[in-house]
């Protein structure tokens, strides 16, 4: 983003009315920025939302604005026209921008499945040949399980300082951005309220996330079908059967094709083809080698 996070302070606190009237818009905006661990108001962060996207637009609308006035020697109205997609891109930019809370802390829940089903097994083995579950919680905490050893660290120092166990499990299922995670902890807590065996109920929680992996790849194969056909008529069939279509018209009616119009045509496809690609590789299924 362009703008600092201290300049947003300062324009949230001269426009705190429209902003304030602005995140009525976006009522789960501040649990996203606790989620991805952003240290801002939900405020100042539509400030920085705003304002970024607004440098961005006119960016954009300059830098076609004057290459038409420059370079292809277009009249004052003829260059707005031509630079007026930076309106379109200032709203783009913002809506991704208020998102990308939402999206970040995505991945990091993905990253937290990711070594969770390894961390749960490390777990369980210990706990299976007679290893306390806290002992075995330190010894995850210190192994390389990524954020999920960082989870387990942080619950690990609260229970030294005098946090009851439940009440520190309880705390990371709440600040977890993974679902997987929560549901485990959770009913490792029920399990230990109720006396129940850790060993089965960590043997069942592997075995049950082992299955829902083996269902996300499933599922992401046959979507990827779907995806693979809408690839190819964005990439191919749309850009040849338009580019045909407007030279046959050109030649029936005599209008001409600018080259403008190519390159626009081209342009458009090869951001189409960006989109689809990065689309696809957000929905595949985050799993550890």
């Amino acid at each position: 983003m362009l703008v600092p996070l201290d300049t947003a302070e300062r324009i949230t606190h001269k426009f705190r009315g429209v902003f304030d009237r602005l995140l009525l818009l976006y009522p789960g905006l501040k649990y996203d920025l606790v989620q991805a661990n952003v240290k801002i108001h939900a405020n100042s962060y539509l400030a920085v939302c705003f304002f970024s996207a607004f440098l961005w637009g006119a960016l954009v609308f300059s830098l076609i604005f004057f290459l038409q006035l420059s370079v292809l020697n277009a009249s004052f109205f003829e260059a707005a026209r031509a630079a007026s997609p930076g309106g379109f891109l200032f709203l783009l930019f913002y809506l991704y921008f208020v998102s990308y809370p939402r999206i970040y802390a995505r991945k990091i829940a993905q990253s937290v499945d990711k070594d969770l089903i390894f961390a749960l097994k490390d777990l369980f083995l210990q706990v299976s040949v007679g290893v306390p579950l806290y002992n075995a919680m330190i010894n995850v905490s210190k192994a390389e399980y990524g954020l999920v050893s960082k989870e387990f660290a942080d619950t690990v120092r609260q229970v030294r300082v005098g946090v009851p166990m439940i009440d520190a499990l309880e705390h990371m299922a709440l600040r977890s951005n993974s679902d997987f995670l929560k549901k485990s902890v959770w009913q490792i807590m029920n399990g230990w309220r109720a006396g129940a065996s850790l060993k089965g109920i960590l043997q069942a929680l592997v075995r049950d996330l082992t299955a829902n992996k083996r269902q996300l790849i499933k599922s992401y194969g046959q979507e990827l079908n779907l995806w693979v056909l809408v690839y190819l008529l964005f990439a191919v069939v749309a850009p040849t059967i338009g580019i045909t279509l407007l030279v046959v018209l050109s030649s029936m009616t005599g209008a001409s094709v600018s080259g403008m119009t190519f390159g626009m045509l081209i342009g458009s496809s090869v951001m189409v083809q960006i989109f689809l690609i990065g689309f696809v590789k957000s929905r595949r299924p985050v799993v550890a080698a």
